[in-house]
């Protein structure tokens, strides 16, 4: 059951996931994703990533790092596979979206470890 509650933060970021790429590839006009998109992609997902890596953050795992990895990634290809519609449907040509995008993602997600772990230090001296 401990495992269970440790994965729900993580299946809740795969939802919103999930449902943005959904919306993104729902609408036929290219103007009603963007707008979407850039808040989903610049606020929700790295709000998310941040607030599960200060969740995580709190354990003495090492493969916590893992997650700044995965968060980025993620941030990568909901931004490619979401703009892959776009640039399809408008400009009838596959661009690839920048690899700078994986920062929006990684930074959260690190900013959250640190400060998940020092929470957890400061529990420690406390108790």
């Amino acid at each position: 059951m401990k495992k269970l509650k440790k994965g729900i933060p993580f299946l809740i970021y795969m939802m919103i996931w999930s449902l943005y790429i959904l919306f993104a590839w729902s609408r036929t006009h290219p103007g009603q994703i963007i707008e979407v998109s850039l808040f989903i992609l610049y606020l929700v997902l790295p709000a998310s990533a941040f607030i599960i890596s200060v969740l995580y953050g709190q354990s003495d795992h090492c493969a916590i790092y893992l997650l700044t990895l995965f968060f980025g990634m993620m941030e990568l290809l909901g931004c490619y596979l979401s703009f892959i519609h776009v640039s399809l449907t408008d400009i009838e040509k596959i661009l690839a979206p920048s690899s700078e995008i994986v920062l929006y993602g990684v930074f959260p997600s690190l900013l959250g470890i640190i400060i998940g772990q020092y929470i957890n230090k400061q529990n420690r001296y406390q108790m």
